[in-house]
């Protein structure tokens, strides 16, 4: 058995993907813009966004949970993944074509599960 989308709508599941994670992305750079390179002007601008943010529990989880959305919605269409059965043995695949724009998408996204999983982490330990 093998569960093949052939490419199908690569770039495009890419760039919705892509998409789907600005917000994020622009969300974490303007603060680390603002709270760690110290630019002016900027703490004001992301102090209004997080107040915006912070007023909503649905608005605060779409942030945290479009990384792991993008990842899946990039992977999905370069996924092959097959079930078959060689010298009586099970044997389970998975593969992914290479596609730019999609190894784009899936490491934007994955740099921002990761840096969720790290700050999240670091307030678990540190209570920061």
């Amino acid at each position: 058995m093998t569960i093949d989308f052939g490419g199908w709508h690569a770039r495009t599941f890419a760039l919705l993907a892509i998409l789907i994670a600005l917000p994020t992305t622009l969300v974490l750079a303007l603060s680390g813009l603002a709270y760690n390179l110290n630019f002016p002007g900027v703490a004001g601008a992301v102090e209004a966004i997080q107040r915006q943010i912070g007023g909503s529990r649905i608005v605060y989880l779409g942030l945290m949970a479009a990384p792991v959305v993008a990842f899946v919605i990039a992977v999905l269409p370069v996924l092959r993944f097959s079930i078959h059965r060689e010298g009586g043995e099970l044997m389970i695949s998975f593969a992914i074509r290479g596609r730019r724009l999609t190894l784009v998408a899936v490491l934007l996204s994955l740099l921002l599960i990761a840096f969720f999983a790290g700050h999240n982490a670091s307030e678990l330990v540190f209570g920061t």
